[in-house]
């Protein structure tokens, strides 16, 4: 549990993401991504209360649910609130008689406590009796000698390249926070921090200067980051250079209209197909870096980075594909007649 850190969110985290799955706090313990899927489906008439289901069961939070059934046809609507040090999830909104059941995510207050319960309840249907509660071993009485403990099982996770292929195929932020805190010098607490002197000094030697970024999570959710399209030029451009990196790197990141966030994007357009790159979505913030095969076969890369627009974000992504659609047909000079 103490091989991270805490406290388990980023640095500039707004409070109101805290209790969203993509807000998720990192911990050396984790299962089920540290979130817990909400399935809320319409009563059986306008005026009821509509329906929830909490799945995985453990989780530690306690619902104050305020979310009735409104006239069949109408808009759905449901948002979530809990503040941060509290179990207390506040689920409010409408669901439309007849529609289909929304799913959303909510992030676990203590993903230690979480990862316990679960395992609790694995040894019991395996016939292994577990007595008392689980508890974080911050809030145990005594503290273990662990020194003279028997090791009964260890187990590998999936390869980093497996890993960095989910976090960038579908923005896993938890995943991002996790890779920056391994990052941490062995023998050292691995934290943010620790993780983020390896990571400029590592894109130093790359190249890219902290003029013109600056990074205080992994996953960009912190209001306190600043990156410019140059950065993500100069990390884009030196991994498609480097023979160890190259091939793996660009295969984790989603591509136009086949795989990952960029699925349903350029989707039977000349881009579909030929482009490899990231999104990047918060709050008026859109952004979208990576890779765009020419129809000449014509390797480029391009960042866009949009902020502070007053437009809904789908015109902002319209206005993305469209350049990239002009960039597929880019010729570059040398390749007129």
């Amino acid at each position: 549990d103490n091989a991270f850190a805490e406290p388990g969110w980023g640095l500039g985290w707004s409070w109101d993401d805290f209790a969203f799955g993509y807000g998720a706090p990192v911990g050396a313990l984790q299962y089920n991504e540290n979130q817990v899927e909400l399935l809320i489906g319409p009563g059986l008439e306008p005026g009821s209360r509509a329906v929830i289901s909490v799945s995985p069961p453990g989780s530690g939070l306690t619902l104050d649910y305020q979310v009735v059934t409104v006239a069949a046809g109408a808009e759905s609507r449901i948002s979530l609130e809990r503040v941060p040090g509290t179990t207390v999830l506040t689920v409010r909104g409408h669901v439309a008689a007849g529609a289909t059941p929304i799913r959303e995510t909510a992030a676990v207050p203590n993903p230690t406590v979480f990862y316990l319960n679960a395992l609790r309840e694995a040894l019991s249907r395996h016939g292994i009796v577990v007595g008392g509660r689980a508890i974080d071993i911050d809030d145990a009485a005594t503290v273990p000698e662990l020194s003279k403990a028997t090791l009964l099982l260890e187990d590998r996770s999936a390869s980093l390249f497996e890993i960095v292929d989910v976090t960038n195929k579908w923005s896993r932020n938890l995943y991002a926070e996790t890779l920056l805190r391994s990052l941490s010098p062995a023998g050292e607490p691995a934290t943010a921090e620790a993780g983020l002197k390896v990571l400029t000094e590592t894109l130093r030697t790359w190249g890219v200067s902290t003029d013109y970024y600056l990074a205080r999570d992994g996953s960009g959710l912190s209001r306190y980051d600043y990156l410019t399209p140059d950065a993500l030029i100069g990390v884009l451009t030196y991994t498609w250079l480097n023979p160890a990196l190259a091939d793996n790197f660009r295969s984790s990141l989603p591509v136009s209209g086949v795989s990952g966030s960029l699925a349903q994007r350029l989707k039977g357009t000349p881009a579909e197909a030929r482009v490899w790159a990231k999104t990047g979505s918060m709050s008026q913030v859109r952004s979208l870096s990576g890779y765009v095969v020419t129809a000449e076969g014509e390797p480029l890369v391009f960042s866009f980075i949009v902020n502070g627009f007053r437009v809904p974000a789908r015109e902002i992504d319209a206005a993305i594909d469209q350049a990239l659609i002009r960039l597929v047909a880019f010729q570059h000079p040398s390749l007129l007649p």
